[in-house]
């Protein structure tokens, strides 16, 4: 199975997807994806943000969702991710696989690996994604045979982070949380804020919340609602917090059309 991007419209030539420089391979019903590491992805640890990893799942997830949703389109309904070890590596992978896909779900399964090594994951994730109607900006994906083909980029050309990751996509921090304006760069195909823009989000929140010295380690979010006027707003609620772990409950809303659109639970650790 080939996974190809065909529409002029979505993503636009700046974007966050393109600045991931993700590239993909799919066989089957199998859809593997590769993300180059750099500074600008990483934390002051050195280590990959795991909001922008959770952003590659729901990126290669959703491909194999849309395919399998035709001649309908998708949106991502729920991500979980639970990070099993530190996301370093000079190149980190990911393999995503459809467990289910019926009228109105699609639920896939993927984990996360580094330099290749599919035998040891670093990260384990779910994801479900709701059946909808398609509209003419969505991108057209196609599935042809069953032999394996050679890497590609994601979304045709691709870039590069010119800052960090979460600076470019215009997060601040405020007196409430996290929030960043709605604007092209971190849309998707729906006119809304992309679903592992709002995983990076929740990411950044968890941080804010526990200390520059904790990571995400587990990331559960539920997507109610599209996020499309803004600001979009982070707000943490700290659950827990010991001397090497904490838990803190997210909600996100947009701010200026005065909603809920997105809620999650997660766990910060020092590793």
């Amino acid at each position: 199975m080939e996974i190809v991007e065909q529409s002029a419209v979505y993503p636009p030539e700046h974007h966050v997807l393109r600045d991931l420089a993700l590239e993909v391979q799919s066989v089957g019903a199998v859809n593997r994806a590769w993300m180059p590491v750099t500074d600008n992805i990483c934390n002051a640890r050195g280590r990959v943000h795991t909001g922008l990893v959770a952003t590659m799942i729901d990126a290669i997830c959703g491909g194999l969702a849309a395919v399998a949703a035709a001649p309908g389109w998708i949106a991502t309904a729920d991500l979980t991710m639970h990070v099993v070890q530190p996301l370093v590596g000079d190149e980190l992978g990911a393999v995503a696989k459809v467990r289910r896909a019926g009228r109105t779900t699609v639920v896939l399964e993927a984990e996360v690996f580094a330099d290749g090594n599919e035998g040891d994951p670093l990260a384990v994730a779910t994801a479900t994604f709701s059946v909808l109607e398609r509209r003419d900006a969505n991108p057209i994906l196609t599935a042809t045979g069953d032999t394996a083909e050679s890497r590609h980029p994601f979304v045709g050309r691709i870039g590069s982070f010119a800052e960090p990751a979460y600076s470019a996509c215009g997060f601040r921090s405020s007196a409430h949380g996290i929030e960043v304006d709605v604007h092209e760069y971190i849309l998707n195909s729906l006119g809304g804020v992309q679903g592992g823009v709002l995983a990076c989000l929740s990411d950044a929140a968890v941080v804010q919340a526990l200390g520059t010295e904790f990571e995400t380690v587990d990331l559960h979010l539920v997507y109610l609602a599209l996020a499309k006027q803004g600001p979009i707003r982070a707000v943490p609620t700290v659950l827990r917090r010991g001397d090497a772990n904490g838990s803190v409950a997210i909600d996100m809303s947009d701010v200026g059309a005065g909603r809920r659109t997105t809620v999650a639970n997660c766990v910060g650790v020092l590793w």
